[in-house]
Order: structure tokens, then sequence, then C-alpha cells
């Protein structure tokens, strides 16, 4: 058995006098990584401006704080209508969007970026896909780090286990747990992440990356439900199947119909010239890529 390592789930505390009161600033490691993610996104959608189809580098702006928004709406509203309702009908609407509370459903946020694509590929005149795509390569990563927020936060964990590496966790009660959230983080985040660029070198047809992570997300998160303690307020929804394998269930049949979607239909002269772009890319500066 392994003790669990003791880590402030805050980074720092600074007091801030504001003359009339005094404000504590607290940055924890969890929105810690929630903004490096973002950061990589960003950094991954200013890569790739030109070969998503955008006018211009500054569009970018938008692209993204369309994503972060429906994001953060749709992994909230997921968590609390499907993972929490009883809160809903407890406290009223205004729980709905109670984002500090904390809860968060990965697979709420995953559909909440695709109905925030629409949007932004409507206004634009983009392929959706490349949208999807090119979001989804910071993802992996930013899903990886995240777990490890949630186990220095000591929340998500594991099943009782009597493996050597098992962890005490200290509100989990006294016995020994899979570290679940490592293990998540290894294969839904840093393993689908190297996987992810791998197949991305390969320039596929687009929608490929996307149905790609959907698909193996959902391959992983199943499997790693095996060892994570289902939710308390729920349990298991029949037999041994929780709710986050019966998302993912959803999830992989999404990307399978992608995939299909992206191969069915011929590229159009516009995505070849596209493509093209894509492979001119061979500086990683950021929006000067010559063509």
């Amino acid at each position: 058995m392994l003790k669990y390592p003791l880590i402030d789930p805050v980074i720092f505390e600074l007091p801030l006098n504001l003359g009339f009161t005094t404000l504590t600033l607290a940055p924890r490691w969890y929105g810690f990584v929630y903004l490096c993610g973002f950061l990589y996104c960003y950094f991954c959608l200013r890569r790739h401006w030109r070969w998503i189809g955008l006018k211009s580098i500054e569009q970018v702006d938008e692209l993204l704080g369309t994503m972060i928004l429906s994001m953060i709406l749709g992994s909230r509203l997921t968590y609390v209508l499907v993972y929490n309702f009883s809160s809903l009908q407890q406290n009223g609407i205004m729980e709905l969007f109670a984002v500090w509370k904390g809860g968060l459903s990965m697979h709420g946020g995953l559909w909440g970026c695709m109905l925030g694509s629409i949007y932004v590929s409507w206004r634009y005149k983009i392929r959706i896909l490349s949208v999807w795509d090119s979001f989804l390569l910071a993802t992996p990563l930013a899903v990886g780090f995240g777990r490890i927020a949630n186990f220095i936060n000591g929340e998500l964990w594991g099943r009782p286990s009597d493996v050597s590496w098992a962890v005490v966790f200290p509100e989990a009660g006294p016995e020994p747990r899979h570290p679940s959230q490592l293990y998540e983080a290894f294969f839904e985040g840093f393993l689908l992440y190297v996987v992810t660029w791998w197949l991305w070198n390969q320039k596929p047809r687009r929608g490929v990356i996307a149905g790609f992570f959907a698909m193996w997300y959902a391959v992983f998160r199943s499997l790693m439900e095996q060892f994570r303690e289902p939710d308390r307020q729920l349990g298991f929804i029949f037999a041994n199947v929780t709710m986050g394998q019966i998302l993912s269930a959803f999830l992989f049949l999404m990307g399978v119909a992608i995939i299909y979607f992206s191969y069915r239909r011929p590229p159009t002269d516009v995505e070849k010239d596209l493509e093209t772009i894509r492979g001119k890319m061979h500086s990683w500066d950021l929006g000067t890529t010559k063509v």
C-alpha cells in the first residue's frame, strides 16, 4: 500500500487588502490545469488557423472563447442533469450555473464543444470537422493533467483494492483504493495524446482525429470505470454498469459516425488547398506559416 501524498490543492494564498475589505487570492491546481489546457488549445488553434479555414489569425480568439464557454456550460449542465439532478430539485434553476461549487462532466464538456463549434462553423463558413480536429489535438493532455489534479484533490477515487499500489484517500474511509485518477491520467490523457498526435502527422482526412478521439476516449473511460468508484448519488445504473460507461457508449457511436461521414464524402477543392497548406507547415512560429 502506498501513502497518499498530502499535496495542498491550493497552490498559494495571497491576501489582498482592498481598503474596504480583504480578499484572499487562492488559486487551485485544478483551476490552474484548466487554464493551461485552454492556453494550449489556443496555441494549437493559432498554429493551424489557415488549415481550419479562418480568414485571419485574430478570429482564433472568438473561436476559442466560444468553445471554452460551450465546454463549461456543457460539462456543468450534464453533471447537474445527469449525475446530480437532486441538487437541481433542491436549489432551483440557478444550480445549473453554480460552477463555483464544482461538479463537471467530461462527456458533457465534449458535447458542449461540439454544439459550440456549430455556431463557429456557421459564423466563419468553415468545416466543423476542422474545428473539432484542431481543438481535440490539445484535449487529451488537458485531460491527463486534470486527472492528476483530481488525485491531488482526493476526489473521484477508485474502488477498494488490495494491490500493492493502493492508496488510502483522506475522505474515502480506511480502505485502500485504486488510484484510478492516475490510471485515467495515463490512458485517457497522456497515451491518447501521443497516439492522437501520431495520427495527425499521418495527415488523415478531416474528422478522423475527432472520431478517433471520441472512440478511444470512450473505450479507455469505460475500462477505467471498472476501477473507479461509482458516483455516490447514482451508484450503479444496472448490474455493474456506471453512468460513465453509458455516456461513453453514446460517445463511441458518435465517433464511429464522424469517421464514417469523413470518409463518405469526397474532399472539396477548398479542402484540397488547405491540405496543401498543412503540408507546408514546418515552423512552429505562430501565424507566420509561409504558403
